[in-house]
């Protein structure tokens, strides 16, 4: 499977993870989800972008590094393999 990004947001500042929060609602919104799913899509960016923020400041990480760590989060909680950092997801054998 092929992974292609659509959108970015940084995550620097606390305005920021409003920023991600309004984007997620829009996006949502674009794709069709009901109002209720706007708003869960939305919850769950501003936590993300939160625990980044806390993250980052707390240990000092590189931003790539915590992506990466987020990413391979998130395909394991689908059922997917983690990423590898080539593009593609899954390795060679995907």
């Amino acid at each position: 499977m092929t992974v292609e990004e659509l959108t970015g947001a940084e995550v620097r500042v606390d305005q920021d993870v409003f920023a991600l929060r309004r984007l997620g609602r829009e996006i949502a919104d674009l794709v069709g989800l009901e109002p209720q799913g706007q708003i869960r899509m939305a919850a769950a960016l501003s936590e993300i972008g939160g625990e980044v923020l806390s993250v980052l400041s707390k240990q000092g990480l590189r931003r790539d590094h915590l992506l990466e760590a987020v990413c391979d989060a998130v395909a394991a909680g689908m059922g997917g393999a983690p990423a590898d950092r080539d593009g593609g997801v899954g390795g060679a054998d995907a």
